[in-house]
């Protein structure tokens, strides 16, 4: 650290911020508060815990559908996702972790499984290197443990999480059963098992292949011989 250059980091600040009296450093948390959304929702929530008022995340939501809606001019390139996916995670995943944090649990569930929706077809837009493969693996790291903190309905969450499986190009929630199983219990397993055996049912019947010709016979058998 540079000695001549003090007050750089918050622990350098902080002892010289608890001599500061109290209107001044009230001026300071109003200015912070115009300047931080982040900040400024994360005090609203207390406000609201404290007045014994329902949680609202109306600004939240707007905020995640902004970052995640097509950029300006439809795409983003390699050289700007790298930006394009640090402020989607900003606006999508840190406020997520932030609130399992602060014991909404059960809002991060249902959360998450939005968000990584949202993500998904976020990502139809972006030339990224990975850096959407790391948002989606924050998000079911958080839903997983807000699963395990809320203790959701088994049979809804599995209902819900196959319809995320089937409905999305990409597989949001990997070895699901397996992952899942203790957060489905026994009911939310037969519910999941039943619901993907009713979705296959309705899926269409391949055509049968053809037959094979006399003439095919002899050759698919020189083929599997190496001949």
């Amino acid at each position: 650290m540079n000695k001549t250059a003090p007050y750089e980091t918050v622990a350098d600040l902080v002892p010289w911020l608890e001599e500061r009296g109290a209107e001044e450093l009230r001026g300071w948390l109003r200015e912070a508060l115009e300047e931080n959304s982040r900040l400024r929702q994360k005090l609203s929530r207390q406000a609201q815990r404290e007045l014994g008022q329902a949680l609202d995340l109306t600004v939240l939501k707007r905020q995640i559908e902004k970052a995640t809606a097509p950029p300006r001019g439809g795409f983003v390139d390699w050289r700007g996702a790298r930006a394009y996916c640090s402020a989607m995670e900003s606006a999508c995943v840190d406020p997520l972790e932030e609130l399992l944090q602060e014991g909404h649990a059960a809002e991060v569930v249902e959360l998450a499984e939005w968000v990584l929706t949202l993500t998904e077809r976020a990502s139809e837009h972006v030339q990224d290197s990975g850096e959407i493969g790391m948002i989606w693996d924050r998000l079911q790291a958080l839903h997983l443990e807000a699963c395990r903190r809320a203790k959701p309905d088994g049979v809804a969450l599995a209902g819900r999480l196959l319809a995320q499986v089937i409905s999305n190009d990409y597989n949001p929630f990997p070895d699901v059963v397996k992952t899942y199983q203790d957060h489905f219990g026994a009911a939310g397993l037969a519910e999941f098992k039943r619901l993907a055996e009713e979705r296959l049912a309705g899926l269409p019947v391949p055509p049968p292949e053809p037959p094979e010709t006399d003439w095919e016979i002899p050759r698919r058998r020189a083929l599997a011989e190496g001949k």
